[in-house]
């Protein structure tokens, strides 16, 4: 019985820290500033987003603010970033989305591969 309690006690604890922990983040991106709701709307028109639902929109306008200040930060560099239409995602959803071979040439690629395991 003892340990049923401790371990109920346990599990409220641990979700308490965790509700705490999401509503912190919430509340961070639920309050953004005038300009950067202003440039999340002209993304999304721009660029013609429109998301499943809340939840989903809520992590894109995240990743969005946080590609943002990275946009924001990068000075003096070679090169240039920008806002564009990859804006909303992460930089391992852009890479596994858009970088590395095409289907067709994952194919010939398999196919060459078995044929010079024949040879």
């Amino acid at each position: 019985m003892n340990k049923s309690i401790l371990l109920v006690g346990t599990l409220a604890l641990i979700s308490s820290a965790i509700f705490l922990f999401n509503m912190r983040a919430i509340t961070k991106i639920s309050s953004p500033s005038e300009e950067i709701l202003e440039n999340w709307n002209n993304f999304k028109s721009t660029y013609e987003k429109v998301y499943e639902n809340v939840d989903i929109e809520a992590y894109r306008m995240k990743v969005f603010i946080e590609n943002l200040e990275m946009i924001q930060n990068h000075q003096g560099k070679t090169y240039t970033l920008g806002v564009n239409a990859f804006a909303d995602l992460t930089n391992e959803e852009f890479k596994s989305i858009y970088l590395g071979l095409l289907p067709q040439q994952k194919q010939k690629q398999k196919n060459d591969q078995k044929s010079c395991r024949k040879s």
